[in-house]
């Protein structure tokens, strides 16, 4: 007699309720799941985000999976008690990581209780040796792009490859007649927007973004705005280069929104988006010309055609291309500003329909409820 599935009950680790590609992820696939009838229980250092994952059922946690030397052994093992007792009264039999310095901090309760650990790597700035300690415990590791499945490779770490979703009924194209009026921008002028999270390189592209906007401004577009939204270690940096841009002229033309919410709505009245991974996702939903730029390089305009390789470089974040340049970016806006309007509305209808093709929540979220369906006969 064929015995009963196990009913899944997944305790996700987060480094903290933050803003950024990887918490939003994960708190679409949460909902996701949520929805399709699975327990999902978070646990991660308090943030933003904190209470949006209790909105969508989610019991949450918070708990500072920091490791590092000045954390005394009776503090270890106290933490360690805490996350045995959320196993146990959340009745946990499955254990998803994400980011290896909250990981690593429950691979021993992971060894104790014998509970199956899955892990998302979400960028090649992962260090090799605890994935390989990860993967050594027997974890069902996943990546998020192809760069990244072939980055673990090489190291010989198999994975399975489920890319990051989007629920392409909240992005979407989206009117918000208002939301130029409140951010000061006139009606029918272009706007331009980047998002990232603002620390180390991204923050570097977002220096090299607002000279290219500066410079099209001068030379090509006099009306032109420019929308900056995240937050990180570097966002005072950026906002002091804004704050001497825009110290001698008569209007405000750069927005530094900080973190939002509302992405669906800033990308709808965005001309072009500049980003990488989840945001040139998430605005290519939402009907967006995307000029492609990231961690390991400068991609460029995300021409119909160039869709597929586009993704198979995951748009610059997870595989080298050439370095990027505030001479690169100027050109690839101006390709998209230039264009008429009718051009743009046919790369944002191509952009949305390959995302409809490709990427909507509901197939990775049936795709991981595979995975861990396949950890918990292994038990």
């Amino acid at each position: 007699m064929e015995m009963k599935q196990k009913s899944t009950s997944v305790l996700m680790i987060l480094d903290g309720f933050y803003v950024g590609g990887t918490e939003t992820h994960v708190l679409t696939i949460a909902n996701e799941l949520v929805k399709s009838g699975k327990k999902v229980v978070i646990a991660g250092k308090t943030g933003p985000l904190y209470k949006s994952f209790q909105d969508i059922g989610c019991r949450v946690y918070a708990i500072d999976f920091r490791v590092d030397n000045t954390v005394l052994d009776e503090a270890r093992k106290e933490a360690d008690i805490v996350l045995k007792k959320i196993v146990q009264t959340e009745r946990i039999n499955i254990i998803h990581g994400h980011q290896t310095t909250s990981t690593r901090r429950v691979l021993s309760v992971v060894r104790e209780l014998k509970i199956p650990l899955v892990f998302t790597v979400h960028g090649t700035y992962e260090d090799i040796q605890v994935l390989q300690d990860i993967k050594e415990m027997g974890a069902a590791i996943i990546s998020v792009s192809v760069p990244i499945k072939d980055w673990l490779k090489r190291y010989a770490i198999p994975s399975i490859l489920i890319p990051n979703g989007i629920d392409v009924k909240e992005y979407r194209p989206l009117k918000k007649p208002g939301l130029r009026k409140q951010l000061g921008i006139p009606a029918h002028v272009p706007i331009a927007l980047y998002a990232s999270r603002l620390a180390w390189e991204k923050a570097d592209i977002c220096e090299q973004f607002i000279r290219a906007c500066e410079t099209l401004r001068k030379r090509h577009f006099p009306s032109l705005h420019v929308l900056i939204v995240g937050s990180g270690q570097h966002a005072d940096n950026i906002k002091n280069l804004v704050a001497d841009i825009q110290k001698n002229k008569k209007r405000k033309f750069i927005h530094f929104l900080g973190e939002r919410r509302d992405m669906a709505s800033l990308y709808s009245i965005s001309t072009c988006v500049v980003g990488t991974g989840r945001v040139a996702l998430e605005a290519m939903a939402c009907a967006r010309p995307v000029v492609a730029v990231g961690r390991h390089g400068f991609f460029g305009v995300l021409y119909p055609k160039l869709l597929h390789k586009g993704w198979n470089y995951y748009f610059g974040d997870h595989n080298s291309l050439q370095p990027c340049s505030s001479a690169m970016l100027a050109g690839h806006l101006y390709a998209v500003l230039s264009a008429p309007a009718s051009r743009r509305t046919i790369f944002g209808k191509r952009g949305r329909q390959f995302i409809i093709n490709n990427f909507t929540i509901t197939r990775s979220a049936r795709q991981l409820a595979t995975v861990y369906r396949r950890c918990l006969r292994k038990q």
